[in-house]
């Protein structure tokens, strides 16, 4: 899926995940929650973005927000849209920048020591907005919703990270965020 097969392409592949951790729709959201009406948030992304990719893509993550808001309250990941913008999605772009570094240094297109640089950087990442194992897998979950909606094991990958911040045998219990 990542198209990757060598160094060179791991390593274009990772600075790509690297760079989308910085990139952050989640006040536009926020400020999406609060216009609700659809011109309103076409005419604030219009006058909000220069690029019209970011402004399509950050589109795409409002209007998954607004389809998502639902479940996510009833499933126990967000109390309200304030909820979710206070969280935010940064987990899901560390866990996947830390998740492709892993996988690629497994195939051996990079050496363990760029993995770490890569995993150190994810972390780095998390550690900016996130606070506790909680708001992390909650985070995951937002950003994995933002990204692909509510389809995709939505319910199951929900029960996951609340049974990583919950269980008493989770390594996240034992384990300081």
């Amino acid at each position: 899926h990542w198209d990757i097969g060598k160094h060179d392409e791991a390593v274009d592949a990772l600075n790509e995940l690297k760079a989308a951790c910085a990139k952050n729709f989640i006040p536009h959201i926020g400020e999406a929650f609060k216009l609700k009406e659809q011109q309103p948030i076409d005419k604030y992304l219009n006058d909000t973005f220069v690029l019209d990719k970011d402004a399509q893509a950050c589109a795409k993550q409002i209007e998954n927000a607004f389809k998502m808001m639902r479940k996510l309250v009833k499933l126990g990941i967000v109390k309200d849209e304030t909820d979710l913008v206070r969280i935010g999605a940064d987990g899901w772009g560390a866990t996947r920048l830390a998740y492709i570094a892993r996988l690629c240094a497994e195939s051996k297109y990079i050496s363990e020591e760029e993995m770490w640089q890569y995993v150190d950087a994810a972390d780095e990442f998390a550690h900016q907005s996130l606070t506790s194992w909680e708001d992390f897998g909650k985070s995951y979950i937002i950003g994995r919703c933002l990204w692909c909606g509510t389809a995709n094991y939505f319910e199951v990958m929900a029960g996951h990270a609340r049974d990583m911040y919950s269980n008493p045998k989770s390594p996240w219990k034992s384990i300081r965020f």
